[in-house]
């Protein structure tokens, strides 16, 4: 027996993620609403009856607050909020689609398709199969090459997500979707095995993709558009790229540590940046030795805690008490100040407590 994903009642089969009654239901939906495009019905139809994501067409006039927010890679981003949000069940008493409500998404535009819907089409059926690991409760391979295997799996027991102190053992999530990935050309070689974690430990950057909702359509431009969960983080490194040009170090290399740091970084709130002298205050010396200098200062503005859609510039903490560490037997070696900052990036946990600056003799700290 299978739970549906929808109104999460049992069911037989376990070739689509949800009951007999829902897909009853879409079914019967398909004459309230048209794309006004044959094949994308055709295709949000299919995805509703067999796929593994229900996807839906969302009238443009069920958005609101639509902004652009990036634009590069033949395709313009929007930010928007979906009125009445995506399915989360059936009302049998209303005989109508439950709904989440008010949600964040952006809204993709294809910018250099033209008039073609096939290759609009095409992008979706891409996006559509990413999204579709197959939920099934049993150990499947999803995908081979590269020198290893992935696996697609149910953790019965689930991760750790605290200790209850009552029963003196771990409380687990249950049941989470994972992936199994196994090294295929590492024979019995377990130093290879433990080498490949490390590495994965030290990038443990994952990021959630966005989730693929629905498909929508912009009148003005009579253009279809994806519509995706909106993650604000997802969209932090084209304002950091876009801020480039707005700051220097003075210092090419480090200029190009920190634009470097800022793309890769897992959250925008994570990231390292450059912070201008005159941007601290209270600035006294509490420490000297070891090779360095101490000094106590506030930070004015404070580091990054998200990206302010509306005004396009970042939200900071505000007010914060930092230190500031000048190495003192570096001389005039930038190369020998970036390489003592790369071995504190790397073995820092919390990447954003670690910022960059120049003092007033143009130090580096």
């Amino acid at each position: 027996m299978i739970i549906c994903k929808i109104c999460e009642t049992l069911y037989l089969y376990d070739y689509i993620d949800w009951c007999e009654l829902c897909i009853l239901c879409f079914k019967n939906n398909f004459c309230e609403w048209t794309s006004g495009n044959e094949k994308i019905d055709k295709f949000i139809q299919v995805a509703q009856l067999t796929a593994f994501e229900s996807i839906e067409w969302i009238p443009y006039h069920g958005f609101k607050d639509i902004k652009e927010i990036a634009k590069g890679g033949f395709s313009t981003i929007y930010y928007a909020k979906w009125i009445d949000g995506y399915i989360t069940g059936w009302d049998i008493e209303k005989m109508q689609w439950k709904r989440y409500g008010e949600f964040e998404v952006v809204l993709k535009k294809f910018d250099n398709f033209e008039n073609s819907n096939e290759e609009f089409l095409n992008k979706m059926s891409i996006h559509l199969k990413s999204n579709e690991t197959k939920r099934k409760n049993y150990i499947k391979e999803i995908a081979k090459g590269g020198f290893s295997t992935i696996y697609y799996a149910k953790w019965i027991d689930g991760y750790i997500t605290g200790w209850d102190i009552k029963k003196t053992q771990w409380e687990r999530c249950g049941n989470p979707e994972v992936v199994l990935k196994k090294f295929d050309n590492f024979e019995n070689s377990n130093e290879e095995f433990l080498n490949k974690m490390s590495i994965h430990l030290k990038s443990n950057e994952t990021k959630r993709k966005n989730c693929f909702k629905g498909i929508t359509k912009d009148p003005k431009t009579n253009k279809y558009m994806m519509v995706l969960e909106y993650m604000p983080d997802e969209h932090a490194s084209t304002h950091f790229k876009n801020n480039f040009c707005k700051w220097t170090s003075g210092n090419e290399k480090i200029d190009k540590f920190i634009q470097d740091a800022q793309l890769t970084a897992s959250e925008s709130k994570k990231a390292i940046e450059w912070i201008p002298y005159h941007g601290f205050k209270g600035i006294k010396e509490i420490a000297k030795g070891g090779f360095g200098t101490i000094y106590y200062a506030k930070w004015i503005d404070g580091y990054i805690m998200g990206l302010d859609i509306e005004k396009k510039q970042w939200e900071r903490y505000g007010k914060l008490e930092v230190v500031l560490k000048k190495f003192d037997n570096f001389e005039n070696s930038n190369e020998e100040f970036l390489n003592k900052v790369k071995i504190f990036f790397e073995l820092l946990l919390y990447v954003n407590s670690l910022k960059i600056g120049r003092n007033e003799e143009k130090e580096l700290f």
